[in-house]
């Protein structure tokens, strides 16, 4: 295998670099790119967001998110050299033209770490701004909440930026301990013959997550929860259920699972739990459907 390179000189926008998504993932992912030299050689790492920061204090979030955050811990020197690359720029009224003068490159990646409610008018801002030629764009799902929605947000994109500089990623289901279930189940003989019904009795996935809800509620009523239960352990439960790579697995709970988009969050007494309580209307199909329990010292339970 050869050695990994650095990407052509361009720059990196980081849409909402002032929230969680930017704070513990993208930030410390970047300056481990930079320690081990795979950043563009040129090019700024522009954030913005709907706040009055300047330079400084987006290098001041980011050497906080680097040190509690980075796989690799923070080097002084590295981070000192890694941040004269930070920038950030205020936006108001969703216009993105104030970009244009931090832009020192003809090819940009923009990242929209952002809720998904936010994505069809950020796009829009970039074709608005003229920041659609020479930029690529990274959307995280949920992509939409239905087919149609997803087709809508796909018109959105492509009527800005055409499709091979399009990336839409999960993050979750790229972790290698989820790749691994796939090599476990199906590339070992052992296990393979005895992963079936008459063996199994019950499946409960247990994902372990010390972090609450925190100040991310709107997140969490705009799509997060979406994304963590229908799509990331959803897909966890159709690997392991699935009888081939071929299989096509339909979820016959799809009603139930839409309405836990509507919960509420409310705190769980003395267990200092945050209950998410079934939406108006899921009573009569609870029984068919998923209870769910956020507990920010025991992660997310499904029964």
């Amino acid at each position: 295998m050869s050695a990994l390179s650095p990407p052509p000189d361009q720059d990196i926008v980081v849409v909402g670099a002032t929230g969680d998504l930017a704070h513990r993932k993208l930030l410390p992912a970047l300056y481990n790119l930079s320690v081990e030299h795979l950043l563009p050689t040129k090019g700024n790492i522009v954030g913005t967001a709907p706040f009055t920061w300047n330079d400084q204090r987006f290098r001041d979030h980011a050497r906080d998110g680097v040190t509690k955050f980075s796989r690799t811990g923070i080097d002084t020197a590295a981070f000192d050299a890694f941040a004269q690359r930070l920038h950030f720029v205020p936006i108001a009224d969703g216009d993105l033209s104030p970009l244009r003068a931090h832009l020192g490159c003809d090819r940009r990646i923009a990242y929209l770490a952002v809720p998904p409610s936010a994505f069809k008018a950020l796009i829009d801002a970039l074709g608005a701004a003229g920041l659609a030629h020479g930029t690529s764009i990274i959307i995280e799902k949920p992509f939409g909440h239905d087919l149609s929605s997803a087709k809508a947000l796909n018109q959105t994109l492509h009527a800005v930026i055409p499709e091979d500089r399009v990336y839409r990623i999960d993050h979750y289901l790229g972790k290698e301990t989820v790749q691994n279930l796939l090599v476990f189940r199906f590339g070992n003989s052992v296990s393979e013959r005895i992963w079936n019904r008459d063996a199994i009795a019950r499946v409960e996935i247990t994902v372990a997550e010390s972090l609450g809800v925190d100040g991310r509620g709107v997140l969490y009523d705009h799509g997060q929860f979406a994304g963590y239960v229908q799509l990331n352990e959803a897909s966890l439960g159709a690997q392991i259920g699935a009888q081939s790579f071929s299989e096509l697995v339909v979820l016959k709970s799809r009603d139930a699972l839409e309405r836990l988009k509507s919960g509420s969050y409310s705190l769980g007494g003395d267990i200092s739990a945050v209950v998410l309580t079934m939406g108006a209307g899921a009573a009569a199909d609870f029984r068919n459907g998923v209870a769910v329990f956020v507990r920010p010292n025991g992660g997310v339970m499904a029964g």
